[in-house]
């Protein structure tokens, strides 16, 4: 009975750890089969609240937050801890990295990482590093995830900075670069040694796994183009390059505990009749709002006699304002001197057909430019730049050689460009851009596009511009209008 009550005691004045969420809802619940999401509220919500303003999305707040718990899941997080306080001292898990290139660089690395467990500090485990950190991801895997935690590796990054589970510091990197349709999760993850990654690092540790003996990856990153607002690709920071964001991967699933989904909603306007600030970042977070932009804005009824395809069912104004865009030759890209209007609606398939350029100086010799994607290889553009333009929908629904595109491409973003060339075998090598609104692709010419584009297998995108003069210089003479 005296224990009892000491343990009551105890518990009720020791402060909780910081993983931990508020005792009391656990105990109204009946411990569930696989897992429960409970209402956050008083402390917790605040949490992450604090958590999210570190890094906030602009224009948005926290609607909502649940917890996510799985006593299975908990249980083995807990019992990883100890696993990783065990390794103090053992000269087997010691840190190398000072005997690698740019010690400095990665002393302040490690400097960072550090400063930002300290304040989540588990009393029982103190050379354990716990963090807060951010996950975006597809809604439709969130069942999973809640069930098994990220146990399935398919759902596991094979990217730049290792094949592993990728969290970061800042919810709207998360938001920017991670959510696939808006699913946002706050995760605990706990670390002994993580590698400070530095600019040059990614050749060793791309697609791989751990690095040496360390049990996670810290990155430090910045947009490969900072003047490019709605920028994708990180990459880790060189010396006098401040960092943008924050990103950390881990490699065993039991390091990393799903704790809290969060839903986000636009910030009320301050004053009666003040309008909402306007997200400023790539439209993961921002859906609705583009998609009223560029999707369903009222668009031209189609000519008598021609009916909306199969295909594009689902998709009716946004395949009215396709069928009625023009690709636009211009001779000299700051001139309308000698401008060519190449109507889509021209094509005898426009979801599959080819622009004439004939009329369009030499571009012809070194281009083919047509609608949907490619499906064969064609000789006769065997010494050609082939650039594809194709709905979403139109790949979502027909073609398989785009799945790791698909998985990637956000339906507020329906339209997309792909670069092929013509001598290539392989169906599945291309270049693609399909994360930009319709209305910032409209403002490039194809040479733009082309060079915001990702670029996926085959020759690197320098040796592609070299491939041929006249093959770099005829895209900057296109550009689509809508």
């Amino acid at each position: 009975m005296l224990i009892a009550v000491f343990v009551a005691i105890f518990s009720a004045v020791m402060p909780s750890k910081s993983w931990h969420f508020e005792a009391s809802l656990k105990q109204a619940v009946n411990p569930p089969d696989s897992f429960t999401l409970l209402p956050a509220r008083g402390e917790d919500f605040q949490k992450v609240v604090s958590f999210y303003q570190h890094h906030p999305v602009p224009g948005y707040d926290i609607g909502s937050v649940q917890i996510i718990y799985n006593p299975s899941q908990n249980m083995i997080f807990s019992r990883k801890l100890p696993l990783l306080q065990s390794r103090h001292n053992n000269s087997s898990f010691a840190p190398k990295w000072s005997q690698d290139y740019n010690p400095a660089l990665r002393a302040q690395v490690n400097k960072q990482w550090q400063a930002l467990a300290v304040p989540h500090t588990d009393r029982d485990y103190p050379a354990v590093k716990l963090l807060p950190l951010w996950h975006g991801t597809r809604p439709e895997i969130l069942n999973s995830i809640f069930e098994s935690g990220y146990a399935n590796l398919a759902i596991t990054d094979g990217g730049f900075f290792g094949k592993g589970i990728y969290s970061t510091h800042e919810a709207e990197y998360a938001v920017r670069v991670y959510s696939k349709g808006g699913a946002l999760l706050l995760n605990w993850v706990a670390m002994y040694s993580a590698y400070p990654v530095i600019d040059g690092d990614m050749p060793i540790l791309a697609g791989k796994g751990n690095y040496s003996n360390y049990d996670a990856h810290f990155v430090p990153v910045r947009p490969q183009n900072p003047d490019d607002p709605y920028e994708i690709v990180y990459l880790p920071c060189a010396s006098r390059q401040p960092p943008t964001y924050t990103e950390v991967v881990v490699f065993d699933p039991g390091q990393c505990l799903p704790r809290y989904i969060v839903e986000l909603q636009p910030t009320l306007p301050k004053a009666i009749g003040s309008a909402p600030p306007q997200l400023q970042v790539p439209p993961a977070a921002g859906q609705q709002a583009l998609l009223l932009q560029t999707v369903n804005a009222k668009q031209p009824a189609l000519p008598v006699g021609i009916s909306i395809p199969a295909v594009a069912k689902g998709y009716e104004e946004f395949y009215r304002r396709f069928f009625n865009g023009k690709l636009i030759y211009k001779p000299d890209p700051n001139s309308d001197n000698g401008r060519i209007e190449l109507p889509i609606a021209a094509l005898q398939n426009p979801l599959a057909g080819t622009f004439d350029l004939s009329r369009c100086g030499d571009t012809g010799q070194y281009l083919q430019i047509a609608t949907g994607y490619r499906q064969q290889k064609n000789p006769a553009n065997a010494n050609k730049l082939e650039i594809w333009l194709a709905p979403r929908f139109l790949i979502e629904k027909t073609n398989n050689t785009f799945k790791n595109v698909m998985g990637n491409w956000q339906a507020v973003f329906p339209l997309g460009i792909f670069w092929t060339f013509g001598a290539w075998d392989n169906l599945d090598w291309y270049d693609y851009l399909t994360y930009r609104p319709i209305d910032d692709i409209v403002m490039k010419n194809l040479l733009e596009n082309w060079e915001a584009a990702y670029h996926g297998r085959g020759r690197s995108h320098a040796e592609r511009l070299n491939a041929g003069t006249s093959q770099g210089i005829c895209p900057s003479r296109f550009k689509f209008l809508f």
